[in-house]
């Protein structure tokens, strides 16, 4: 719409609006001075698409500027912001300026209701569009609204200084936001037996961020017909750029410009513009860093006092040079800090970058690129908590899920056939006791029936004495894995649960002598006199990888939780038979909600190297399986990957 208006010579244009009162907008006004249309013209170009005055030249009625739209289709768009658009129009006749009023509704856009034209006092021509039921909420009072319009106006109101565009009756000024702008000529394109000249335009916003990293694909006057996301890397610098050639307009009129990097005479063009922008602020970026250590060295707090002596030295001054400018402009206050407080940071600086420049790599990328509503959260957290509380409780996390990865990786990849029920699986989970709940703690482990109902005497008080072996049906002495205890607090006194978990090596499927086995130490303590009058609750879980179908019916008593397969003694004694899917089901729950908050990405490899590093003496035995063919190094943070695009 505001193109319509300068393609009709507008010198002021002013986009408007009113609110609704329970919020939202009313209507949407654009407003020009132009030439306006002919009465006798309106339903003819009004009533088809792609009828334009505009096709039969390149420049203005008055051949004063460059014409951007002659397909006929602008008008048509405000019906992307409301159901109903009114055009009212003033234009200079022979005897006067006479005017009428245009009216359309988008849900019937072939019929265009035209009024009769009026003679008018005044000297003034125009257009008026009131657009009504509008359909967008609120964007034009936003500061990405006004900079995203100043990047697509800037080089047609730089060129035509004359033309006053306005929001809400605020000129819209690029002039005054540009920092610098820089021109360059490309290769020619070659296409259809012709040459096509190619220049690029980059201009610099002040202190003001451009609304997207965007390469504006224009005309060969400048008129940005499409756009591209591209993903420069710039240290910072704000800017548009605008790629223009009298190629892409007539791309654009045959509808080559929906993919433009797929079109093979315009991706080498797309290239070149890349490296245009990428060596232009590679060496804006030089200079400027050159010119902020020379006031380092004359405030004498720059960490290096000596010239450098070799590559290494100069590489290792190059990279400081560059991540101490980034710091700087990441951290104003660093500027005004005292001398000696600044020097210290550039000597740690320096320290950090020669020690672990992968760390430091890291460390800055996520704290400089924080939003400003991340960074101010950051400091309020770091007011109720320490840093490292933060970081341990986060790596707590991280550390779970990446043990319960390996861990389904050990229980039920290739390696599973290698894995060892005592002296593997058995040591590991021992150490790791949150797997079968955050209330349990480890009393014993890999020991005697007799002996774990010695601890839990002890956890009584020794109230009892056990003297004598405990044995399970049949005389024989049992042998149980893990236990755990814990402390319940209730009304009446305290009383103690028990956990006993009997692991299965995963290659073991669970039948009907595991159940057995499982039932007979449940029995041993419910049969025991020693322990049945006492606050003591005892479950026992049979936790295996695969289970029978005799195991998987025992599971299903009725009335009783799924998973129960025995229970006596007023419900104080329960047997289990659970399989791995479900205890490591139950533990990705609960770790889930801050799995989806950290963002943390688990690496699924099938040679567990988490649990490797941990426990390298207990799992030596298992063999590496091979890598695919394909590999996800990642991101390989080096000297120069410090800075995206340093080049040393």
């Amino acid at each position: 719409m505001i193109w319509n208006s300068l393609d009709a010579e507008a010198t002021r244009v002013d986009v408007s609006w009113d609110d609704e009162p329970l919020g939202g907008l009313k209507s949407l006004v654009i407003t020009d001075n132009g030439h306006g249309l002919p009465h006798a013209d309106a339903e003819t170009l009004f009533g088809r698409l792609g009828g334009s005055w505009k096709r039969i030249g390149a420049k203005t009625k008055n051949g004063q500027r460059w014409l951007h739209g002659h397909e006929g289709r602008g008008r048509f768009k405000a019906f992307a912001l409301g159901r109903v658009v009114e055009w009212n129009v003033r234009y200079r006749a022979q005897d006067g300026v006479r005017a009428y009023k245009i009216t359309m509704l988008g849900d019937d856009q072939r019929h265009v209701r035209v009024s009769d034209e009026r003679l008018l006092e005044g000297r003034d021509t125009g257009v008026r569009v009131t657009i009504t039921e509008v359909r967008a909420t609120r964007f034009l009072d936003r500061e990405e609204t006004r900079q995203g319009l100043s990047e697509i106006f800037a080089i047609y109101l730089r060129t035509y200084g004359s033309v006053v565009l306005s929001i809400s009756s605020v000129r819209l000024d690029p002039s005054l936001a540009v920092a610098s702008q820089k021109r360059f000529d490309l290769p020619d394109i070659e296409a259809d037996d012709s040459l096509y000249r190619a220049r690029l335009d980059v201009i610099e916003w002040r202190g003001k961020a451009a609304s997207e990293r965007v390469l504006y694909l224009c005309n060969e006057h400048g008129f940005p017909l499409d756009r591209i996301a591209v993903q420069f890397h710039t240290l910072g610098y704000q800017f548009s750029a605008y790629l223009q050639s009298e190629y892409l307009a007539k791309l654009h009129d045959e509808g080559g410009l929906e993919l433009p990097e797929m079109e093979v005479t315009l991706a080498p063009v797309l290239e070149a513009v890349r490296g245009r922008i990428k060596d232009y602020f590679q060496g804006r970026a030089a200079r400027d860093a050159s010119d902020i250590v020379e006031t380092w060295k004359a405030e004498n707090v720059y960490p290096f006092p000596a010239p450098p002596q070799n590559d290494l030295e100069e590489a290792e001054q190059k990279v400081f040079n560059i991540v101490a400018v980034r710091v700087n402009d990441a951290l104003p206050e660093l500027a005004t800090a005292p001398r000696r407080t600044k020097a210290f940071q550039f000597r740690m600086l320096r320290q950090a970058i020669e020690s672990s420049p992968a760390d430091l790599q890291l460390i800055l990328k996520e704290v400089l690129d924080l939003p400003e509503r991340d960074r101010r959260e950051f400091a309020e957290l770091l007011e109720r908590t320490s840093l490292p509380a933060i970081i341990g409780a986060s790596k707590l996390v991280g550390d779970r899920l990446q043990f319960l990865s390996d861990l389904e990786t050990m229980l039920f990849g290739e390696v599973r056939t290698h894995v060892l029920e005592r002296s593997q699986l058995h040591r590991i989970l021992a150490d790791n006791t949150w797997v079968f709940g955050e209330e349990f703690a480890l009393t014993g482990d890999d020991q005697g029936l007799t002996a774990i109902l010695r601890t839990h005497s002890r956890l009584l008080g020794d109230k009892i004495a056990v003297d004598e072996p405990v044995l399970v049906p049949g005389g024989r002495r049992g042998i149980i894995d893990l236990m755990f205890s814990k402390v319940v607090k209730s009304n009446r006194q305290d009383e103690i649960q028990h956990l006993v978990v009997e692991l299965k090596r995963p290659t073991k499927k669970i039948d009907a002598e595991e159940i057995t086995q499982i039932k007979r130490y449940a029995q041993a303590v419910y049969s025991d006199s020693r322990f049945q009058n006492l606050e003591v609750r005892w479950d026992f879980w049979l936790i295996g990888v695969d289970l029978s179908e005799f195991a998987q019916n025992e599971a299903k008593i009725e009335g009783l939780p799924a998973g129960v397969i025995w229970r006596g003694f007023n419900g104080r004694v329960t047997a289990w038979c659970k399989s791995w899917a479900e205890v490591l089901q139950a533990n990705k729950a609960r770790l889930h909600f801050f799995q989806e908050r950290l963002h943390f990405r688990v690496d699924r490899g099938a040679n567990m190297e988490f649990l490797r590093r941990r426990y390298d003496e207990l799992l030596r035995n298992l063999p590496r399986l091979p890598l695919p063919e394909y590999t996800d190094r990642g991101r390989v943070a080096d000297a120069a990957d410090l800075v995206p695009g340093l080049v040393l």
